[in-house]
């Protein structure tokens, strides 16, 4: 398994414009108005990382599950 360290020595890779308008087109949030809820890809990383761990049982497992789905 991966540790937190191991991952954050990985180099980021820029995203292509193709990927970019792929996420742009389905996977970035909109309210009903059609404004952009998430920010960049990073937002919707983190919106459905928060989705996931709300789902434990305490503060702290929603916590440490946030930040392992990250």
């Amino acid at each position: 398994m991966q540790t937190v360290e191991s991952i954050a020595s990985i180099p980021e890779i820029p995203l292509q414009a193709a990927s970019l308008e792929i996420w742009r087109k389905k996977y970035c949030l909109r309210d009903r108005n059609g404004e952009t809820v998430d920010r960049d890809v990073d937002g919707s990383l983190r919106r459905v990382a928060r989705a996931l761990a709300d789902l434990e049982a305490t503060p702290e497992l929603r916590e440490h599950w946030f930040e392992r789905f990250l």
